[in-house]
C-alpha cells in the first residue's frame, strides 16, 4: 500500500526515495508506539501525502486468522471470538459510548484522552477498522493484485485460483 501511495503522489520508488527495513510486527509496533500513528505525526508537524482511500478501494487491511487444523478443533471458540469483535465493535461506534470507548483507547495505548479521541475517530472511518469478519472478494482480489505489482511474491501467483472456493486463501463457511 505504501509504494501505491507514493506512486499516486509522483515518488517513485528507487529514484526519489529509498526502503529502510525496521524489523519484524514486534520492532514495527513498538517504534510506532514511541513515534506515534498519523494523528500523533501529524501533531508534530508532519504532513500526510496521501490517504489509503486515494490510492486502492477496496482495500483488505488486516485479518484474523487461524491454521485450519486449530480451527477444526476449536470452531466453538472462533464462532464465539467473530461474535464478540462484531458485538464490541458495535458497542465502539455507538454514540453514548464513545467517552467511554476513547477513555479505554487511552487508558491502553498509555496516551492522552485528546489523542486517544484522534485516534478513535480516524479508525471509524469508513476504511480504518474492519466492520465485519467477513473477507470481501474484490478486496482480497485488490491486496493480491497489489502484491503481484510491487513484486511481494517470490513468482506470481494465479490469483483467480487463490480466490476460488476451496483454495488455501478461502476459509470454507
Amino acid at each position: 500500500m505504501l509504494f501505491r501511495l507514493l506512486e499516486s503522489a509522483g515518488l517513485m520508488r528507487g529514484a526519489d526515495y529509498e526502503i529502510v527495513s525496521h524489523g519484524g510486527v514486534v520492532s514495527r509496533y513498538q517504534r510506532l508506539r514511541s513515534n506515534g500513528l498519523e494523528i500523533v505525526a501529524a501533531t508534530r508537524g508532519l504532513n500526510r501525502i496521501r490517504q489509503s482511500r486515494d490510492a486502492l478501494l477496496p482495500y483488505l487491511g488486516s485479518v484474523i486468522t487461524a491454521q485450519e487444523p486449530w480451527l477444526l478443533r476449536n470452531a466453538d471458540i472462533a464462532a464465539r471470538f467473530r461474535e464478540a469483535y462484531e458485538r464490541a465493535f458495535e458497542y465502539t461506534v455507538e454514540p453514548p459510548n464513545i467517552q467511554h470507548v476513547t477513555r479505554l483507547v487511552a487508558e491502553a495505548r498509555f496516551i492522552p484522552i485528546e489523542l486517544a479521541s484522534g485516534i478513535l475517530s480516524a479508525e471509524l472511518q469508513d476504511v480504518g477498522i474492519a466492520r465485519f469478519m467477513t473477507i470481501l472478494e474484490d478486496a482480497a482480489r485488490a491486496v493480491l493484485n497489489l502484491r503481484a505489482s510491487c513484486d511481494g511474491f517470490d513468482s506470481v501467483p494465479d490469483i483467480d485460483s487463490l480466490l476460488r472456493p476451496g483454495s488455501e486463501l478461502v476459509t470454507r463457511a
